[in-house]
């Protein structure tokens, strides 16, 4: 499987290369995912890349036939709660517990875009995905700084969750020659069900890539560049102190705490989560 956590780097090339939302994971080698569902996935992503490419004109991203339903845009109760729920997730979890430490200014500065997938299929949340990170690349930086983007509908099993964040990872949003994206946008996936392959059910650690609901992170790498650059130069690897500081803080709290705490933010029902 491809749930495994980031482990030490072994130079400051591949530390500069995590410019990225600092919640990610190592995946595993092509030649041990089924070439079945490589091909598949390739060919659904070369698809989507060609028709997002086609939607863009002078570098503003031309709305196309969207499933995506924006926090302003939403009007069931159902995707109010799931907003909601997420806010309350960054807030409780994220920020809170520091996981990730580039999440607390956009969050105090509300400057997190929150969106709604409506894609059933692969290949239509790949389309989503890419349409929301040229919209990110897209937007003025002071009003959104990252985009949390929401895929209730996912119905395939975790392993393929991961499998398709590395595909897209690999193939698309850490090639600087990309004419979409050129490598500009770090991309990471969370779950509410979300195991590192190589620890026990109970273990705490699970919860540094969990969310109340399947969720994509975008983020400008340019954004988080100075920090990673600033800490290699006090010979810090930021992405293994992000990773170290996030077990102790995991296993101070416990994995029945932290569950506690992800139950509760999946049964908020109210506009009262999105305080802060």
């Amino acid at each position: 499987g491809s749930q495994c956590r980031v482990g030490a780097e072994s130079s400051a090339q591949q530390a500069l290369k995590m410019n990225q939302p600092c919640l990610y994971f190592v995946p595993v080698p092509l030649s041990s995912v089924p070439l079945s569902i490589f091909r598949s996935k390739f060919h659904a992503c070369k698809l989507r890349k060609a028709r997002a490419l086609n939607a863009i004109q002078r570098g503003s991203v031309v709305q196309m036939q969207s499933r995506i339903i924006s926090e302003d845009e939403c009007s069931r109760d159902e995707d109010k709660i799931m907003i909601a729920q997420t806010r309350a997730w960054v807030k409780e979890m994220i920020v809170e517990l520091n996981l990730c430490p580039f999440a607390r200014t956009p969050f105090q500065k509300d400057t997190v875009r929150y969106s709604i997938s409506n894609a059933q299929k692969e290949k239509e949340l790949i389309d989503d995905i890419l349409q929301e990170a040229c919209k990110l690349l897209d937007d003025d930086p002071e009003e959104t700084a990252t985009t949390l983007l929401l895929a209730p509908y996912w119905a395939d099993a975790l392993e393929d969750w991961s499998e398709l964040g590395y595909f897209l990872e690999e193939e698309i949003f850490d090639k600087e020659d990309d004419p979409l994206l050129e490598g500009r946008v770090g991309i990471a996936f969370f779950h509410p069900n979300w195991t590192f392959n190589e620890m026990d059910n109970n273990d705490p650690i699970h919860f540094e890539r969990r969310a109340p609901i399947p969720t994509i992170s975008l983020l400008r790498k340019d954004d988080i560049g100075v920090y990673v650059q600033d800490a290699l130069e006090k010979g810090i690897i930021l992405s293994k102190k992000v990773q170290d500081d996030n077990e102790v803080t995991l296993r101070k709290y416990g994995y029945d705490k932290l569950e506690r705490k992800m139950s509760q933010i999946k049964q908020l029902q109210s506009k009262r989560a999105t305080e802060h």
